[in-house]
């Protein structure tokens, strides 16, 4: 008795292709990533340079997001409509909404909100939300902190486990000194301030809102409403320096 021979037809190929090293495996990766690309093209979105891009499967982009080139979107990523993402950007289970900007920067598994512009070279770490209209600069690090709406950092900061209220404005170089050697601290930032630059917030430290604190300050105590703090060294000036 012969056994009956079944024949199937494969519309593509490459589905055929087996996997035994990582040549194989490269080569199939190329072929997937190239499907999952052409997919989220057909239903809108730009892809300036696609072959230097990866997605993956369970990532949403809406209706006219452009990725520019060398821009890597992992996880459970959600984009939505009207974003530019890119160049040089990896973006890993994170929630971004409509009308965003995020140029040459990192994000990990984050909140990002409506209408928000996020870099170059800024690192979004896990745990962050970042409110409506603000803005994240040049060379700025955000961990596990809740930026509310139309907040400006936007210069060579770091701000982490760190709550900033609506239109503060953090000026360059801020530290949130959240670490004593043994365990992380917070640090909260209310309404309205202005941070000044080179400020160094060690936590755990909470500023009232309209609070104003001097460039070079080190806060280490609370701060009440609508006051100006200040902590520095007199300055001195030594003529003729160094004697001989």
């Amino acid at each position: 008795m012969v056994d009956k021979a079944y024949s199937l037809e494969y519309e593509n190929d490459e589905e055929l292709n087996g996997i035994n090293n990582r040549v194989h495996l490269a080569k199939c990766e190329k072929i997937i990533q190239k499907q999952i690309i052409q997919k989220h093209m057909l239903n809108g979105v730009t892809f300036i340079n696609p072959e230097t891009c990866t997605i993956s499967e369970d990532c949403e982009i809406g209706m006219d997001v452009l990725i520019e080139s060398n821009s890597h979107i992992r996880g459970k990523s959600v984009i939505s409509s009207n974003c530019i993402i890119g160049p040089n950007t990896f973006i890993q289970d994170t929630n971004i909404k409509s009308d965003c900007k995020i140029i040459n920067s990192t994000i990990f598994n984050s909140k990002i909100m409506s209408n928000i512009t996020i870099g170059p070279f800024s690192h979004i770490r896990p745990g962050s939300k970042i409110s409506s209209n603000a803005k994240v600069g040049n060379f700025v690090e955000i961990k596990n902190s809740f930026i509310d709406e139309s907040v400006k950092v936007s210069h060579l900061s770091y701000i982490g486990d760190t709550s900033i209220g609506k239109s503060t404005n953090v000026g360059a170089g801020t530290i949130t000194a959240n670490f004593d050697g043994f365990k992380k601290h917070k640090t909260s930032i209310g309404e309205g301030c202005s941070i000044g630059a080179n400020t160094v917030l060690v936590a755990p430290v909470n500023l009232d809102n309209s609070v104003t604190t001097g460039a070079g300050s080190v806060i280490n105590k609370d701060v009440e409403k609508n006051s100006l703090a200040i902590s520095r060294a007199k300055q001195n000036n030594i003529k003729n320096w160094p004697k001989k």
